[in-house]
């Protein structure tokens, strides 16, 4: 399982566009239709001898999920019991599924890394809407001193919320955007 999880806006349009030649490379191995002209220059950087599902899911992600993500590095699971701890737990529960389901990939485009799962246009705005304001907390707690700063190193602390209020505001932006929310794991 991947530990470094990023979300992505998704560009449904696009990758509906792609879908049907990258099904047909995938089960021919020929990536020469004329509907993958903008996937060349990806698939010439890509290493020979990937497994075509590989192949496709790169091409996927590199042409369809938009701007800089919010990554979360070996944190995301702990943020989402925070999330679910906070009462958003339906929005905890989507973005659970979303990275662990593989929801709305396919077989051709399934991986290990890469494109985890992407939700659609409707189930990102739904998503947003649970997000709003189920972030946000009062300023943080003064830091501990002396020997209680050591004992807190050593406790598992709440995690930091500021990547939830960015993954908020994110799919407020895909929503509001018309696009659909990529999970993608390294």
């Amino acid at each position: 399982m991947a530990q470094t999880y990023g979300f992505h806006p998704f560009d449904w349009a696009q990758f509906r566009g792609l879908a049907a030649p990258l099904a047909k490379g995938y089960r021919t191995g020929d990536f020469s239709d004329p509907r993958l002209a903008a996937a060349q220059p990806v698939l010439a950087e890509l290493e020979a001898g990937l497994p075509l599902e590989q192949v496709c899911n790169a091409v996927a992600l590199e042409l369809c999920c938009l701007r800089s993500g919010i990554v979360f590095h070996g944190t995301l699971f702990d943020e989402l019991r925070a999330l679910r701890r906070s009462g958003a737990v339906d929005a905890a529960d989507q973005l659970t599924d979303l990275v662990l389901s593989g929801m709305n990939t396919q077989g051709w485009f399934r991986s290990e890394s890469g494109l985890m799962g992407i939700m659609t246009e409707d189930g990102t705005r739904h998503l947003a809407r649970l997000m709003a304001g189920a972030t946000s907390r009062g300023p943080k707690a003064q830091a501990p001193r002396g020997f209680m700063r050591i004992v807190a190193q050593l406790v598992a602390q709440e995690p930091d919320r500021d990547l939830l209020a960015e993954l908020a505001q994110l799919a407020a932006w895909s929503a509001e955007g018309g696009y659909g929310l990529a999970a993608v794991g390294a």
